[in-house]
């Protein structure tokens, strides 16, 4: 009776059928562990990449209108507003709103002239949101953070996120491109000490609504900084937004220009740059097979 048993499982009749169930695991197993989990990392190092070129060309746009606005502080020093405006015209300057720094709030500094040799450059609250201030020789140009980023996120995020969202070290959104129709008004919520991280790849609804994130324990502590606790490095984070689910992929980006200060060692204004993808498009893009396997 065993003999009979045994020569039954080793038929082709049984072994042809357990040999394609197994292949079919051992398939699974490998698409799941070691397929799936590289797109995954594909996918994130590709989110860090796109912030990455956002930030590099946000840097250098910044960097060639403070070189291009001394100048102008410099030459139409003489004739102040009018004198700048001219000159930055001539030199075919997108900059075009320029005054002697009353809405800043550095004011009493910058009228002292201190930063006579450099540009200082600021984020600080305008007449349509935020803008980019520049201020030299006692003169300040305005630009607003949506025409300077609005360019740079169409051309390098693409259909990367869903969202992109600029803020300052403590979290308040300056610039949000609202492709997904969610406000985000504050980002520390996203980055509160105890939140579950997502890991990064090694070597790699409508209306104003608050930030939650998946945590271990709750926490309404005030943060002062979006990435104390992380070391000022990149991170993604899974967050609820308006009951959507989304990864936050989120990157330091500090000016290449010092911040109006009295101090000699003055540095850059440091903001946070943030990508948000709906996690549903997230796992559709990791789990697809690639043409050449169809």
């Amino acid at each position: 009776m065993a003999t009979t048993t045994k020569k039954r499982l080793m038929s082709a009749r049984f072994a042809l059928p357990l040999g394609a169930v197994l292949a079919l695991l051992a398939f699974f197993f490998i698409y799941y562990f070691v397929v799936i989990t590289h797109h995954e990392e594909s996918l994130d190092k590709r989110a860090f990449r796109s912030l990455g070129a956002i930030s590099l060309q946000f840097r250098d746009l910044v960097t060639t209108y403070g070189a291009v606005f001394h100048g102008a502080a410099m030459q139409g020093k003489a004739e102040r507003k009018q004198g700048v405006l001219t000159f930055l015209a001539a030199q075919g300057s997108k900059i075009d709103d320029v005054d002697e720094c009353k809405f800043s709030p550095d004011k009493a500094y910058l009228l002292d002239g201190q930063e006579a040799d450099g540009t200082t450059a600021n984020v600080i609250p305008y007449t349509n949101g935020y803008s980019l201030e520049l201020a030299s020789n006692g003169q300040c140009a305005h630009v607003p953070l949506s025409d300077a980023l609005a360019p740079l996120v169409a051309s390098e995020s693409g259909d990367v996120f869903d969202d992109v969202v600029l803020s300052d070290a403590s979290g308040a959104v300056l610039y949000q491109t609202n492709r997904s129709g969610v406000h985000v008004d504050d980002l520390t919520a996203l980055s509160l000490p105890g939140n579950t991280k997502l890991p990064i790849a090694p070597s790699s609804s409508k209306g104003v609504v608050k930030s939650e994130v998946t945590t271990k324990q709750e926490s309404s502590a005030h943060v002062s900084d979006v990435f104390v606790g992380f070391g000022g490095s990149s991170i993604v984070s899974q967050v609820s937004l308006a009951g959507t689910i989304y990864r936050a992929y989120m990157t330091p980006l500090r000016l290449p220009l010092a911040r109006p200060t009295a101090s000699a060692r003055g540095v850059g204004v440091k903001l946070v740059l943030c990508g948000l993808m709906l996690q549903k498009h997230f796992t559709t893009q990791s789990r697809a097979l690639p043409f050449t396997v169809l």
